[in-house]
């Protein structure tokens, strides 16, 4: 009996570390995203355009998320994830740069459509708060410089889309997303200290692409 566990011990150790802890109900993860995303902007591209500047049409991404399994096929993650958009428009020895920010941290459900010991396919779905909606115009000339924040605001969000993981290890995976996204503040003070300038509406509506790393514990 004992001759045969020697024998079987190996085979038993490699079966358990083989499976993927991504896998496990209860496991915990962090990981870390990079990439852009596309912006609607409607109503205040046609505030830009009107004078003559440059859409805000995109801009970068980063953040993090922390992930807890709660099934086999199941988990929950808070996200945190910067956004900026930015357009720069030069005329005449003028250069201005246009940009919307904000900070979102949605709750998101992943559910694996797919699954084995070297990937992941999920689908996603999640929304949350976008904290510190707001704007920024920065000029500069050969006289100087100057910039005008806007009024700031927290506003609802929601997306949903595909997250696909490469597994090196059992601790490590490359990852990618693809995201549809809701995201939009309404009635903003164009100059948050002057409210008679008028609204807009920073809308980050549109589509997010990101590559990053996750790490299992």
């Amino acid at each position: 009996m004992r001759n045969h566990f020697a024998r079987l011990a190996p085979v038993l150790a490699l079966t358990l570390f083989a499976v993927p802890v991504s896998a496990d109900p209860g496991a915990w993860s962090l990981g870390a995203n990079f990439g852009v995303g596309t912006y609607s902007n409607s109503n205040l591209n046609e505030q830009i355009e009107s004078g003559g500047g440059k859409a805000v049409k995109d801009g970068w991404e980063f953040g993090g998320t922390i992930r807890k399994g709660m099934s086999v096929k199941t988990s929950l993650e808070l996200e945190g994830m910067k956004m900026d958009g930015k357009s720069t428009t030069e005329s005449g020895g003028t250069t201005t740069d246009f940009h919307t920010k904000g900070i979102a941290m949605p709750v998101n459900f992943l559910y694996a459509l797919s699954q084995n010991d070297t990937h992941d396919f999920n689908l996603l779905v999640g929304g949350g708060p976008v904290f510190n909606m707001h704007g920024t115009l920065h000029a500069e000339d050969p006289s100087g410089s100057g910039e005008t924040d806007t009024g700031s605001k927290t506003a609802f969000m929601a997306q949903g889309g595909f997250e696909g993981d490469y597994k090196v290890s059992t601790q490590f995976a490359f990852s990618g997303r693809v995201l549809g996204r809701y995201a939009k503040a309404s009635n903003v003070d164009a100059d948050k200290n002057d409210p008679t300038q008028g609204t807009f509406d920073i809308d980050h509506s549109g589509f997010a692409f990101s590559l990053g790393m996750r790490m299992f514990f």
